[in-house]
Formats: structure tokens, sequence, C-alpha cells
């Protein structure tokens, strides 16, 4: 599954499940530093996520959002196939919501 592909999948069930989401599908036309992760989801709570194909690769802007996302508590979320496959990060969303 493309990352794209995964993309497509996390927002049709955030629509389903009734959360409010966001993702900049035309990144080169969003402000602020780059690499903001490619979703942001609110149900009860807040969480942000970063979504990879098979092959995990950072960059040093993606890293940037990670780990300052992390330092202020928000609940940061890297999720591949295999955590929609398993249930994982429905599970985690399930949690927070509405």
């Amino acid at each position: 599954m493309t990352e794209h592909q995964l993309q497509r999948q996390a927002e049709d069930w955030l629509t389903r499940a009734g959360f409010l989401w966001h993702h900049c599908a035309e990144p080169w036309r969003c402000r602020g530093p780059r690499g903001f992760p490619d979703l942001v989801a609110v149900g009860r709570g807040l969480v942000v996520s970063e979504l990879k194909g098979p092959r995990i690769h950072w960059e040093a802007g993606q890293l940037d959002w990670r780990y300052t996302l992390q330092a202020a508590g928000v609940d940061y979320q890297l999720w591949q196939e295999h955590h929609w496959r398993r249930g994982i990060a429905q599970a985690h969303l399930r949690a927070i919501s509405r």
C-alpha cells in the first residue's frame, strides 16, 4: 500500500467515525516550517500522525515537528499499513472518538 492509499484509507475511516480531521493535500501551498505531519484528527482528544509507506524515511523537518509536538505533550503517532490492517490505529482513535 502506498502512502497515498494509506492516507485515503485513514481519511475514509476518520470521516465514518465522525472525527474532525485535516490533511494538507498540497504541502507546497501550506505555510510554516516544512515537515508538518500528514494528518490531524480531533474527537474528544487530539492525535497528530505521520503516515508512512513500507519504508520509513524521515525528512529533517518531519523529525523537528515530531520531537517538538511530543515534547509539548501532543499525541503523535507514526502509522503504516500494518497499524491499520491489525486495527492498532483504529483502536487508538476509538479511545478519543466523539
